[in-house]
């Protein structure tokens, strides 16, 4: 069990404000030909991750100069930028996933477009947004089924409540716990949270249990 935990590599989604593209940024070195490897401080690499436009200003690294956003709108469910990694990259060669956590943000409620400006481009921005409908892609496929057929792929997210609640709405903490633990406390849910949790401890062990 101590192969899965001695070491952690960590990989951001970000977007260059210059060309408004998608890109990463890692705590450990890519030999791949088409990777950059930017140099960055820790801070500046989860500021640049949480600088959601309208919300915080763009990011620009102090070594390099380049400006970052936040990936959200481009990259709000990562899942696929992460195994793209994990089949790109030569430190994973030979080992196959032990578990994929995925968290959602709460499930968008659906409304139609009506014909107003504000409204199209609310809309838009929640299509660029949604995570749930990569997730459901992803689930569907045939990595997907068979991760979840081996307890090796969660996927958790709250169905209803959160998905009027702003970024900038801190004072709503309260109202976020309450509908997580109330999530959570369903006898469904619950199973698949101790599930994870076993995943997480031993893969291997608990994809047959």
């Amino acid at each position: 069990m101590t192969s899965y935990l001695t070491c952690c590599y960590r990989l951001l989604c970000v977007t260059r404000t210059e060309i408004n593209r998608p890109d990463v940024l890692r705590s450990y070195e890519s030999l791949h030909p088409t990777a950059e490897n930017y140099s960055c401080s820790i801070w500046e690499a989860a500021s640049a991750t949480a600088a959601a436009p309208l919300f915080f200003q763009a990011v620009q690294f102090h070594k390099t100069g380049e400006q970052w956003c936040d990936g959200g709108l481009r990259r709000n469910n990562p899942i696929n930028e992460a195994l793209a990694e994990l089949q790109r990259e030569s430190i994973w060669k030979d080992r196959k996933i032990g578990c994929i956590l995925s968290l959602g943000t709460g499930i968008k409620k659906t409304d139609k477009i009506s014909k107003s400006v504000t409204s199209v481009v609310k809309a838009a921005i929640a299509i660029m947004s949604d995570s749930e409908d990569i997730a459901e892609v992803f689930a569907s496929s045939e990595l997907g089924i068979e991760l979840f057929r081996t307890h090796r792929y969660f996927r958790f997210n709250l169905p209803q409540g959160m998905d009027d609640i702003q970024l900038d709405e801190w004072k709503e903490t309260e109202r976020m716990k309450a509908l997580t633990t109330d999530y959570l406390k369903h006898a469904s849910n619950g199973d698949l949270l101790e599930r994870c949790a076993k995943s997480l401890l031993d893969p291997d062990e608990n994809c047959n249990a």
